[in-house]
């Protein structure tokens, strides 16, 4: 089995990745392709690189407890025919992270640091640590924590007069062989990021065909339960309004209203139509299987111009099977 990550490798959605198949079940961990970007893990279940690669399932982040949803996650969601399988929500914390020869420096403290990589939202989540101890570091932004991390291991050799620093997970920072100056450095220590687990729509059909012979497949049917013992089903959707008037987005809310359904996150994004005109993504609990999901999305789509069902999954939880 084959899953795109956005890398390199100590990337925070190959953490995401690896707790997701130790947790859901015993079999090896599968062969990770790593990516440069967001576009590029969706882009790799429907087209192989450069190796002839392609992707069975991809993994992408979604929504942080900090920085809130990833606008290019959801619109990947809207562009590509693709179903969520599961979804595990992830502890982020962040670290500060120095090559061996900064640290030797007889001199060294975190304020004489000049220049701190990081994703933009890794910048975002520790800007409080950042104005208080790195004042006077400029940052650059790059396409992962991960290769934040990278790129300060490129450079410990290089003959610069900066002390550079990197922002990213502990793991990272083993894997590159850094050492780590300060770590919990979020602002907020309930930090934590939403991933989703995605394959093409078009194999969901065979791959729940190939995990009931071999079960190497994780898909919905086999997910880590929980609550009292049986599995908590969420429905993802995306809806458009008929038009742009007072009502219309209370008329497509109300069919959650009247069938009784909890709705469990609402997020809207531009359509790229037309200003003013959106698309709301909607997250709810139960499965088109029950009568009550299946009558309110029934009445939602009369009530939209669009509808596009994302999946029913559910949650893996770390650490329990």
């Amino acid at each position: 089995m084959k899953v795109s990550v956005l890398g390199p490798a100590g990337s925070y959605s190959e953490i995401a990745a690896r707790t997701f198949f130790t947790t859901a079940f015993d079999s090896g961990m599968p062969d990770f392709l790593f990516c440069p970007s967001i576009e590029s893990v969706v882009l790799r279940l429907f087209e192989p690189d450069e190796n002839g690669s392609l992707s069975d399932c991809a993994v992408i982040p979604i929504e942080n407890s900090i920085e809130g949803a990833v606008g290019v996650s959801m619109d990947l969601l809207l562009e590509k025919e693709m179903t969520i399988i599961a979804e595990l929500i992830l502890p982020v914390s962040h670290c500060l992270l120095v090559s061996e020869k900064t640290v030797q420096m007889s001199e060294f403290s975190p304020d004489k640091i000049e220049v701190v990589y990081s994703h933009p939202q890794g910048l975002y989540q520790c800007r409080t640590y950042i104005q208080k101890h790195l004042k006077n570091a400029s940052l650059i932004e790059v396409d992962s924590t991960s290769k934040a991390a990278m790129r300060i291991a490129e450079m410990e050799d290089a003959e610069s007069p900066k002390i550079r620093a990197a922002i990213a997970s502990a793991e990272a920072g083993i894997m590159y062989g850094l050492k780590t100056v300060d770590c919990q450095i979020q602002d907020n220590t309930n930090n934590s990021t939403r991933f989703l687990f995605l394959v093409r729509s078009d194999t969901l059909q065979y791959l729940k065909e190939r995990a009931a012979s071999s079960g190497v497949y994780i898909l919905p049917e086999n997910l880590s339960q929980t609550g009292s013992g049986s599995v908590f089903y969420k429905t993802s959707i995306i809806a458009s309004q008929l038009q742009d008037k007072p009502g219309s987005l209370f008329r497509i809310l109300e069919a959650f209203f009247i069938f009784d359904i909890n709705l469990t996150r609402i997020e809207s994004r531009p359509s790229k139509k037309a200003l003013g005109e959106y698309n709301f993504y909607i997250d709810f609990e139960g499965s088109p299987s029950d009568k009550n999901v299946a009558d309110a999305l029934k009445l939602v789509e009369e009530r939209s111009a669009r509808l596009k069902i994302l999946g029913t999954y559910g949650r893996v939880l770390p650490g329990r099977q």
